[in-house]
């Protein structure tokens, strides 16, 4: 396979007319190279049918088209929880890795529960490449998805775990991601809202994360001790 994408680099560079290997071909026999001088990337192919059909006179063919972007969410969301659910390997860049972090970029709100049930699953910080430079909050691609995705969805789900969670270290993370998403201010009241309706055991709770809300990326520092 590097032998055919190699080819393919050389062919291009040296501008062989239209000639390169099939995207297609993943098998180890080689493939007879096909004329793509003309043929578009298909992501390209499918971003001009999507811009076409919502500007489409007809409103059928409009409400068609923002029916499949809706489905491509929907699948799309749904098989990074498959890749996230099958893959246990805790190394950066590895598919569970690569899942949490996608479902942040696309700001998947129905994530939420989900990302804040494994806020604490942690990246091996040995696997980052050399001299990157990695700040603590990296080692937990739940918290960095959470804070993309943002909005009340998050704060509901950081609420929620902090109003059961006994582990001090979720606790930081949570109050990290309401802080972060929020801003100290507006997380602190939302704090005081829940304080005045929770009971004994939920307000202690609720008040140990007000301090580590004021304390702001502070809470890092006992993570991993």
């Amino acid at each position: 396979m590097f032998k055919r994408i190699a080819l393919v680099a050389i062919g291009m560079a040296l501008g062989v007319c239209g000639m390169s290997l099939s995207r297609e071909v993943f098998t180890e026999e080689a493939q007879a190279p096909q004329a793509q001088a003309e043929q578009k990337p298909p992501e390209d192919q499918f971003l001009e049918e999507v811009m076409s059909g919502l500007q489409d006179a007809d409103m059928n063919k409009r409400q068609e088209v923002s029916g499949r972007l809706m489905n491509l969410r929907a699948k799309t969301f749904e098989g990074l929880k498959k890749i996230f659910e099958m893959d246990k390997g805790n190394a950066f860049g590895s598919p569970r890795n690569l899942a949490i972090m996608q479902m942040g970029y696309w700001r998947f709100e129905e994530a939420a529960h989900l990302l804040a049930e494994n806020i604490d699953w942690r990246i091996d910080p040995a696997t980052f490449p050399d001299g990157m430079d990695v700040h603590p909050v990296a080692c937990y691609p739940a918290a960095c998805a959470l804070h993309m995705i943002g909005g009340r969805a998050v704060w509901a789900a950081m609420v929620a775990e902090i109003q059961k969670t006994e582990d001090d270290g979720r606790l930081r993370l949570c109050c990290w991601v309401l802080s972060e998403t929020e801003g100290e201010k507006v997380a602190l009241a939302i704090l005081e809202q829940y304080l005045s309706a929770g009971n004994d055991e939920s307000k202690a709770r609720l008040e140990k994360a007000k301090e580590y809300v004021e304390v702001g990326s502070g809470v890092f520092s006992e993570l991993d001790k």
